[in-house]
């Protein structure tokens, strides 16, 4: 938000050290300088001829009056330069933005004692579009020799506020007045504005048929357009507001001046002399001043001419009832929304001015005073003729908040000793109303001060006057004992055993939508934000596979085809709130070696990495048969702990990928990291170890996990490692089935094992399978 000297001197004094009061009582300063442009020595003067030079076509001669008594001849290369002109002068000594210092100069032969300056030569953005090529010229005469800024209404100091949310209170000039009258112990008074009516009545009806629209104020007025005073568009200039004509500038002056946006419709093309507020249809198509398209839902609100949308209420105006310069008569709006649906459709269509003090929120006794300052200008600045009669429509009355607030909740929040006889001076100061009672102090808020409204909001005020600065440093005195508990070292180790194998951590949303909610996982019935900023941030996650698989969808995207990562964070569900591990790759892990050599990931990289990282925290899985919708239908297998599911991992769902083959996993760690491992003990063999293969032919139907665990209760008395090194199908093996190939290592710690020990075991696992699977022994 910016603020400017000559805006604020309306209301107050302004006192010396305005910068340092700003900063110790109301909100942090951005910026802050004592003039909008940056130049010295710059005056103002009159063109009193023009002569072509003599030595180039496009340079001009002129002489030039800045009234100290000398005729100064200056070379100018603008095309429009005339005689007649107020100008813009740097004299000779001038040093304009940028440093750059104006000396005498021979131009093309003929000498030149200073030059006619543009706006874009003063570093002046957002100039109107006449200024845009050539000189700048005052619309009117101005004293000749004086500072040319201070003519240009760019004197004074241009401060720039550095707002958080909970100050929306100081989106407007006045609003910043008032704290800053609270801090120096003055009085604000608003101006009262005298609207002469003509004796036509007001066309206008106003129907609200949406709660979203509290209060709706509507004027018509015949106007004239034009370029707006210099005065107004050097404000508008000033915050970076382009000025465009006069009833324009004069809706975004309002806006800024007392925080309450306003909207100006052409009357003619509006369409009727009936405004209705409604909720917008499913699908409705907009088009907004800027050309834009959008297609609206019954969420946001939309302001009609009984038949189509003509704005967007509290966002944009509409293409179809835009000013133009052809306008002769103008429908003022002047209204209240509530902030929440505001807040939804801006999130959707774009925010605005207009939006971010609607969002913030907008006093509704501010919006008669509103109305009645544009009314006002225009007829000032645009020849307005006021229609007689204010239409207002209000479906709901907003009443000052009424607080009760303790002296020893303020003292405690605060950290110091106020008396109560301090605090009711604070309060005052703010122009709250005070009435006291027995043990507490009965606060009446100015509803221009829709911000405050709980017992806290008051604290912060009184902070805020008494200074944060004033109050001392004191070190927080606890005995509670920091460090990291077990599960947060195991979490450590995680993370960086996941980071050392090439994969890469990412921190994604907490909040989904709610159609994507159950995509992966579904541990309960959902928490939802109760005023989302955007609807597809409006319900907590209860899986992170939705932040992983969109981070490699982004990622891939824009070119990065090398994308292994993982997440460790919460997942939530009514009641519950748990810790997990999601991870996902689509590239071999640490691949990039000197060797050169490439191996596809797949089904069992994917429990690889699982298994790796888990094996040093004395944890092994099982797998059985899953059938989650988002992995692929015979490439996904549950992760079992103790007999529980802890998680799920395989190849992500061919209809979510196109052409691409990924994998991901999910456990939930607090099922797998809060036990302490006790680490046993366990002698390295002295004795050689035996090795068999086994082959076999099996239905398809059959798991791997089953046959395993089948084997290793079999040959569990020596059996020490067992690995499945191949899979075939195809020829002379039927359609249904497949044959799988194990290694079995035997080993023994008491004693060498004999081949008659091992054939033994061999053939008991031969025949379990033959007789639990119809296995074919091959």
């Amino acid at each position: 938000m910016i603020i400017t000297k000559s805006q604020l001197e309306k209301y107050i004094k302004i006192p010396n050290n305005i910068f340092e009061l700003t900063n110790a009582h109301i909100t942090e300063v951005e910026s802050f300088t004592n003039s909008f442009v940056d130049a010295k020595g710059i005056v103002t003067g009159k063109v009193l001829s023009k002569d072509k030079h003599p030595n180039a076509d496009t340079l001009s001669l002129t002489t030039v009056d800045v009234g100290d008594g000398k005729i100064r001849n200056i070379v100018c290369g603008a095309s429009n330069v005339e005689a007649g002109q107020y100008v813009i002068v740097a004299l000779v000594g001038a040093v304009l933005p940028g440093g750059f210092e104006i000396k005498d100069a021979t131009i093309r032969g003929v000498a030149s004692e200073g030059m006619i300056c543009s706006l874009e030569e003063l570093h002046i953005e957002n100039i109107p579009e006449k200024y845009a090529d050539g000189i700048f010229h005052f619309p009117e005469p101005v004293e000749l020799g004086v500072d040319a800024l201070s003519a240009l209404k760019f004197d004074g100091f241009v401060m720039e506020l550095d707002l958080t949310p909970n100050n929306g209170h100081l989106l407007s000039a006045l609003g910043y007045a008032y704290d800053l009258a609270a801090v120096t112990n003055q009085k604000i008074t608003l101006p009262k504005y005298k609207i002469e009516e003509i004796e036509e009545e007001n066309p206008l009806t106003v129907t609200i048929l949406d709660e979203g629209c509290s209060l709706y104020f509507a004027r018509m007025l015949d106007v004239e357009i034009k370029p707006s005073p210099w005065w107004l568009q050097s404000e508008l200039i000033k915050r970076g507001i382009e000025p465009i004509n006069n009833v324009v500038d004069i809706s975004n002056f309002v806006m800024f001046e007392y925080g309450t946006p306003l909207h100006m419709f052409d009357a003619d093309l509006f369409g009727s002399n009936e405004i209705v507020i409604r909720s917008a249809n499913d699908g409705e198509e907009i088009e907004t001043l800027a050309g834009n398209k959008h297609k609206l839902s019954s969420e946001d609100l939309v302001i009609t001419n009984g038949k189509i949308p003509t704005a967007v209420a509290g966002v944009v105006g509409l293409s179809n009832s835009m000013i133009l310069p052809t306008t002769k008569r103008v429908i003022i709006e002047a209204a209240h929304f509530e902030p929440e649906r505001i807040q939804k459709t801006a999130a959707k269509i774009g925010r605005s001015d207009s939006s971010l003090r609607f969002e913030r929120g907008v006093s509704q006794q501010m919006v008669i005073h509103a109305m009645d300052l544009a009314a006002y200008l225009l007829v000032e600045y645009a020849n307005g003729k006021v229609y007689k009669g204010l239409e207002i429509a209000q479906v709901t009355v907003s009443r000052p908040a009424v607080i009760d607030l303790k002296v020893s909740y303020v003292n405690k929040l605060l950290g110091i000793k106020l008396t109560k006889k301090q605090i009711i001076s604070y309060l005052e100061k703010l122009d709250f109303q005070v009435e006291l009672k027995d043990n507490f102090i009965r606060v009446t808020v100015p509803t221009r001060r829709p911000d405050i409204k709980i017992e806290a909001d008051l604290v912060e005020e009184i902070g805020r006057l008494y200074g944060y600065n004033n109050i001392k440093n004191k070190p927080l005195l606890s005995d509670l004992q920091g460090g990291k508990t077990i599960f947060d070292e195991k979490i450590s180790y995680l993370r960086r055993d996941l980071a050392s194998l090439g994969l890469n951590e990412i921190i994604s949303y907490s909040l989904l939508d709610e159609k994507s909610v159950h995509m992966f996982n579904n541990i309960g019935t959902p928490y939802e934000v109760l005023k989302p900023i955007t609807e597809d941030r409006k319900v907590m996650r209860q899986s992170l596979l939705n932040g992983v698989f969109n981070t490699y969808k982004y990622n891939i995207s824009r070119q990065n085809k090398e994308v292994n990562i993982f997440e460790i964070g919460h997942v939530y569900a009514k009641d519950i709130e748990k810790t997990y591990l999601s991870a996902l790759i689509n590239q071999p892990l640490n691949h990039n070696l000197w060797q050169g050599n490439k191996v596809d990931v797949d089904f069992y990289t994917i429990k690889g990495l699982l298994e790796v990282v888990f094996n040093k925290f004395g944890i092994s899985f099982s797998y059985q048969v899953s059938n989650n919708e988002s992995f692929h239908p015979f490439r996904q297998a549950y992760i079992i702990y103790e007999d529980e599911i802890v998680g799920i991992l395989g190849e992500i769902h061919p209809k979510l990928l196109k052409d691409e083959r990924v994998y991901a996993l999910e456990v939930n760690l607090e099922k797998l990291l809060t036990k302490e491992v006790v680490n046993d003990y366990i002698p390295v063999s002295r004795y050689p170890s035996i090795e068999r293969d086994i082959a076999f032919v099996v239905s398809k139907e059959i798991s791997v996990n089953k046959i395993e665990a089948i084997i290793e209760q079999t040959a569990r008395k020596y059996l020490v490692s067992l690995n499945l090194f191949d899979v075939y199908e195809g020829e002379n093996i039927k359609k249904d089935k497949r044959s799988l190939a194990y290694r079995l290592v035997f080993n023994s710690n008491e004693k060498t094992l004999e081949s008659s020990d091992v054939d033994k075991v061999m053939r008991s696992v031969m025949n379990r399978l033959s007789h639990l699977f119809e296995a074919e022994i091959r």
